[in-house]
C-alpha cells in the first residue's frame, strides 16, 4: 500500500530476477516534521559513544562498498569456477 502522494519509479533492471524488485520511489511536496528526522552531524549526537559520533556519510560509504565487494566476489566465483 502506497502512502498518499507516493509514486513508485520502476527502476529495477535485472535479467533473470523477475520475482524480485528494488524500485525507487518519489514523494513530492511533503513536509517532514522535526520529530521524524535526524541530523547527521556528529555534534548533534544525543547518545554517548563513538558509534553515535561516526560520520554518517563515511558509514554509508563503507556499507555500500562492502556490498559492492561482496557482489564482485560472488560474480567472480560464478564466472571463474
Amino acid at each position: 500500500m502506497l502512502a498518499t502522494g507516493a509514486q513508485v519509479l520502476p527502476t529495477w533492471q535485472a535479467i533473470g530476477l523477475c520475482a524480485t524488485a528494488g524500485h525507487a520511489f518519489e514523494i513530492r511536496n511533503l513536509v517532514v516534521p522535526d520529530t521524524h528526522a535526524f541530523d547527521t552531524e556528529p555534534t548533534a549526537a544525543t547518545q554517548r559513544g563513538a558509534l553515535y559520533r561516526f560520520l554518517f556519510g563515511a558509514l554509508a560509504y563503507v556499507t555500500l562498498a562492502a556490498g559492492d565487494i561482496a557482489t564482485i566476489l560472488e560474480v567472480h566465483a560464478v564466472a571463474l569456477p
